[in-house]
This record gives C-alpha cells, structure tokens and sequence, in this order.
C-alpha cells in the first residue's frame, strides 16, 4: 500500500510482536533465510489491537528497489513468535569502525527487536552470565590482539575466556555470527540514518536540490503556483 512504502503483516499482538522489530524481507521461495540476502526490510511501526495477528510495517529507504509481493516472507535473527530470541556478544564490538566498543548500542537493537543477551564477554574479560541450550546465536566481535603477537595481562584472560566460550558453544550446537551480518538485519542498510564522509563519501547523498521558482508577484517563490498565483496547498 501506500505507493508501495507500507506493507501489512499477518503476524500480530499473539504473536508478541511490537513497534520497532525490523525484518527482512525474502522471496516465498527462498530458502535457509538466515544466510538469504533480503531484497528489502521494513520496520514495525502499528500493531494491531483489535485483531490477533494483523500489524503495519514501513518499508526502509534502501540503494536497491525490489517488488514486494503478497506471500513473500520476512525474518529476523532475534525475533520469533511468542518467545525471546537468546544471544551471547563476545568481544569488542564496534558498529562504527571509530574503534569503540559499541556494546549497549548492540544490546539496544537487540532489545528493541525482541531478542535478549543471556551471555557478555567484554573486552577486558569480564563475563556476564553464561551459555545455555537456549541460546541461539553467538555474535562475535574484534579478535584481540597485541604486539609481535603477545597479548598480556587482561587481554591474555579475555583472549582465552573467548576461546572456551567459543568451544563450548561449539558443542552446543550454538550459531556463530559476526557483528556486520547481525547488524545488516537488525539496522537494515544503515542508509537511512547515516551519510559516510572521508574516503567513503557518496555523492549520491549530496544530490544537487532545485532552486525555488523566481518570485512573480510580491509573494516569494516557494509560495506561489506555476501561474505566479499563491498557493492554497500549504500545510500550516
């Protein structure tokens, strides 16, 4: 609907969905939709209360425009019908690449989209809570690192709590996933909300904006018709 800016779900209130869960969306055909590239996302913005399972979606801004069609399916990694999606965060994770660690950001989007982060290797590492049978992703961060190789002190504590972790969530059958990829889901393309400058600038964000119409009356140019007439059609 909506010149194709608005789409309508039929997943709702029963299904413990809200505003603000972003999806994928994916051709009806596809299939392993974790590792599917979406040909668009949408976000959440109205959940029906006068029906079970009924919700409106926004269509993000993205580079590419695909046709969405009745039947395609949407997904995300950290949302599922009526249940809390668990994910363990390891190591540094910087969103940005300023060299941050951009952690409660991270938990934030995770929140936002319905999941929780039952398991917290920080940095320096410090371990909040630990890997259960429920978890389902692993979201790795920045590897560590030091000089000639040799990590020391804090770095050499966290550096071997990661690979434990990591081994055991082997053997849980837990999924690994990098930062980037549950980002490219959780935050769709980033397009809509971040203009990148220095070497990676696009001059697509800075598309060249008409002037307004000469003025042909004493009534400015913004304000006037083609015929030089004022306008009517102005919102207050």
């Amino acid at each position: 609907a909506d010149g194709g800016r608005t789409v309508y779900l039929n997943l709702g209130k029963a299904d413990g969905l809200r505003p603000g869960v972003r999806f994928g969306i994916l051709d009806d055909a596809a299939n392993r939709v974790a590792d599917a590239k979406p040909k668009a996302r949408l976000e959440i913005i109205e959940v029906n209360q006068q029906t079970d399972h009924l919700s409106r979606a926004r269509v993000l801004p993205e580079r590419r425009t695909a046709t969405i069609l009745r039947g395609d399916k949407i997904y995300s990694p950290v949302w599922q019908p009526g249940r809390k999606v668990n994910i363990g965060l390891v190591g540094r994770l910087d969103i940005d690449r300023d060299g941050k660690d951009d952690r409660e950001a991270v938990k934030s989007l995770i929140l936002q989209n319905g999941g929780d982060v039952t398991v917290d290797l920080k940095p320096d590492g410090r371990q909040d809570g630990v890997l259960t049978v429920d978890t389902r992703w692993l979201v790795i961060g920045d590897e560590f690192k030091g000089v000639g190789g040799v990590l020391e002190g804090a770095s050499e504590v966290a550096a071997k709590r990661r690979a434990d972790l990591e081994t055991q969530a082997k053997g849980m059958g837990i999924t690994r996933i990098d930062l980037d990829k549950l980002m490219g889901w959780l935050r769709g393309t980033g397009e809509e909300d971040v203009v990148p400058l220095g070497g990676a600038i696009r001059a697509s964000d800075f598309v060249r904006r008409e002037p307004p119409p000469p003025s042909k009356a004493r009534v400015s140019g913004l304000y006037q018709s083609p015929d030089g007439k004022v306008r009517t059609d102005i919102p207050e």
